[in-house]
């Protein structure tokens, strides 16, 4: 894959993707909250061959810029997909997300079910079942064992980070959180599509919810709900994992994702 931009809407965008080749069909993987598009590269190189794949850093994320004067409501960042796609020329796809941006594909895959072949659900959020989301990001980290404890929520192993690096990590985690708290949170809390229950219901696209037995991020019970309302979906549960599998379980997100997808 290789690096590219896309202007949409004034904004640049960035993202990976490999040659595109019209009679192939396409793989969106959308990463996490203070997340980027490196997350899913592990699993996208098993699809080069065969699928267009297509990474994109989503509104604030990873190298593209935090604007504060944006409207980051899911609904405005569901129409950034689009546009995104659109500007690519890419219509038909197959989306995999982890973690909150199943909000925007959700609503995405509402507003558009002709341009969804398929939705893959890793650890999302986007019901309320139990508690409130996005809360707890208003804690700042201090030392490296904090960095560590935040590791441990999305991870199931984390690898030595030397001082210096965990020092930067510090600063840009501290960093993202204090722009999702000053501007990503309000606007999603405040909008459309913070709770998917009636949009969920109405979605007829295959799906399939992949859960990791050790997430301690997303309560199991929003899995069940999505099972039970997603009409054409499939549940898997695999141990060994935590909220973020796609970065130390690749090789296994990848075989789930192609057997399902070739269905």
């Amino acid at each position: 894959v290789s690096k590219k931009i896309a202007d949409v809407d004034k904004y640049v965008v960035h993202y990976y993707m490999n040659d595109y080749e019209i009679d192939r069909e396409t793989i969106v993987f959308i990463h996490g909250l203070w997340d980027d598009k490196d997350s899913f590269l592990k699993v996208a190189k098993y699809f080069k061959k065969d699928y267009n794949i297509i990474l994109p850093d989503l509104q604030w994320h990873g190298e593209n810029m935090r604007k504060t004067n944006l409207n980051y409501s899911i609904e405005s960042q569901m129409k950034y997909l689009s546009t995104l796609l659109e500007t690519i020329w890419t219509t038909k796809i197959h989306i995999a997300w982890n973690s909150m941006w199943w909000h925007i594909s959700t609503a995405f895959t509402a507003n558009y079910p002709e341009s969804v072949l398929s939705l893959t659900v890793i650890n999302a959020t986007g019901v309320i079942v139990e508690k409130p989301i996005y809360i707890g990001y208003d804690t700042f980290l201090s030392t490296k064992e904090d960095l560590e404890d935040s590791l441990w929520e999305v991870l199931y192993t984390i690898p030595y980070i030397p001082m210096p690096i965990a020092k930067y990590m510090i600063q840009q985690t501290n960093a993202s959180r204090k722009f999702a708290n000053e501007h990503i949170l309000p606007d999603m809390r405040a909008w459309k599509y913070i709770d998917l229950k009636s949009e969920i219901k109405d979605i007829k696209t295959k799906s399939l919810i992949l859960w990791w037995k050790h997430d301690e991020v997303v309560s199991f019970e929003v899995a069940e709900y999505y099972r039970v309302n997603l009409e054409n979906s499939e549940l898997i549960i695999i141990d060994k994992a935590s909220h973020a599998p796609q970065i130390d379980r690749y090789e296994k997100i990848a075989e789930l994702l192609e057997n399902f997808i070739r269905k």
